[in-house]
């Protein structure tokens, strides 16, 4: 149990909240940027669908990616990475 609930919306929120609150960190620097691929593995990057975990054929457990996971995250993390440098300049 984690965040005090077993809810998808309530731990999904939860890192949601982390990552938002780090990215927010990350906007006062120049050379950093925090990429938002959160629900990248359900096709919603940056438009997570918090109601529901990660498919879980893409994790060898609860936590770390497989294979499959990482080729979907990395893709997203990329794409969403340098189409942020391309726009900034």
């Amino acid at each position: 149990m984690v965040f005090g609930s077993n809810s998808p919306i309530v731990f999904n929120t939860g890192v949601y909240d982390v990552f938002n609150a780090s990215a927010s960190v990350v906007s006062g620097f120049g050379n950093a940027q925090a990429v938002d691929t959160f629900g990248a593995l359900t096709g919603r990057a940056g438009n997570p669908d918090l109601s529901s975990f990660s498919p879980v054929e893409y994790f060898d457990d609860c936590i770390h990616l497989n294979t499959a996971g990482y080729t979907i995250y990395l893709d997203v993390v990329f794409d969403q990475a340098l189409q942020e440098v391309f726009e900034a300049e």
